[in-house]
């Protein structure tokens, strides 16, 4: 076999490889929207904040978050238990709702991840 061939044998293979790569990455993107996870820039929609603050929060714990590959996720009830109407006691403390629960958070983000914990 020529060089030649070899040649353009190898870059199909390459190139066969990419699109596999790119089609395992669509399927994956789309079994996480149906598990219920959002991007951070879809978050930071939703909250109303830049996509970077968003990432601090992931990055300092504060938002409970998947890391998938380059990219985070967060999941779809994290972000809804943060949206949900809260009672803010003084303070600066976040009460849970729950009538039988006497929870209190110092962050909203906290208090977001023990609704969907210990709630859900």
């Amino acid at each position: 076999m020529n060089s030649w061939l070899r040649h353009m044998m190898a870059a199909l293979q390459t190139e066969a490889g990419r699109e596999m790569v790119r089609l395992a990455a669509q399927r994956l993107a789309t079994a996480l929207e149906a598990a219920g996870t959002l991007s951070l820039p879809d978050v930071a929609r939703r909250l109303g904040t830049h996509r970077v603050t968003v990432w601090r929060w992931v990055r300092r714990g504060r938002m409970p978050a998947v890391r998938v590959g380059h990219h985070y996720r967060v999941p779809r009830d994290i972000v809804e238990a943060m949206l949900a109407p809260v009672g803010v006691a003084t303070g600066g403390e976040w009460r849970c709702p729950a009538p039988e629960c006497p929870a209190a958070y110092t962050t909203a983000a906290a208090l977001a991840a023990h609704l969907v914990l210990a709630h859900h």
